[in-house]
């Protein structure tokens, strides 16, 4: 062949570049924190009252205050039917009074249900000793005591007596519930002071509560 044998171009060799390295950046870096949930401030604690500590103090202070006057009611079982009554504690002094006293009661006495007629309740009235124990640990204190009183019937038929002696006893406990007031239970029994239908005769089961009246004023 006439033609030339094919020669190899030349490539161009690379050039260094002119351009300046890049230079790190003279800003400081800046970092984002996460967004933090709101949180709302705790509310105050509330006063709770968890009632006094047994303490020796609070046991001398529930024994001077219960060792006073007392004022109750009281209600349930009288019989054969429903009573509620008033009461008065009368202590023998300040030393004595402690353990010893006197109660005055007036319990209204329902006719049993079905009696029928013309409504003839009895109203039993009258005077008890009782005997009591200390308050133990300013909580708890057991009683007892019994007498005589008058069964009075308010609205008499015209049959039977209209006044009637009677008597009866009871045992108690009573818890407290303020540093002046206790609820009572007291379980006895009693002769009838109803003078027709003898049906307040039998056992007792009342509940009630007292309010204590000592210690008021006293210097300490």
């Amino acid at each position: 062949s006439t033609y030339p044998a094919h020669q190899p171009v030349a490539q161009p060799q690379p050039q260094p570049s002119t351009y300046p390295a890049p230079q790190p950046s003279t800003y400081p870096a800046t970092t984002q924190a996460p967004p933090q949930p709101v949180t709302r401030p705790a509310p105050p604690p509330r006063d709770v009252n968890i009632g006094p500590a047994i303490t020796e103090d609070h046991i001398r202070d529930i024994n001077r205050k219960w060792a006073g006057l007392g004022i109750g009611y009281h209600n349930g079982l009288w019989g054969r039917g429903y009573a509620q009554g008033l009461k008065l504690d009368i202590p023998f002094g300040r030393r004595v009074g402690q353990h010893f006293g006197m109660r005055v009661h007036g319990t209204l006495v329902h006719p049993p249900v079905g009696t029928g007629g013309i409504y003839d309740p009895v109203i039993n009235t009258g005077l008890e000793l009782f005997g009591r124990g200390p308050v133990w640990l300013g909580i708890l204190r057991a009683y007892g005591g019994g007498g005589a009183w008058l069964g009075i019937r308010p609205n008499p038929t015209g049959e039977g007596k209209d006044y009637q002696f009677t008597g009866g006893g009871h045992l108690g406990v009573e818890v407290i519930v303020a540093p002046r007031m206790s609820f009572t239970i007291e379980i006895g029994g009693q002769g009838p002071g109803h003078g027709l239908r003898n049906d307040d005769a039998g056992a007792s089961v009342m509940g009630g509560f007292m309010v204590y009246l000592g210690d008021i004023g006293r210097q300490r």
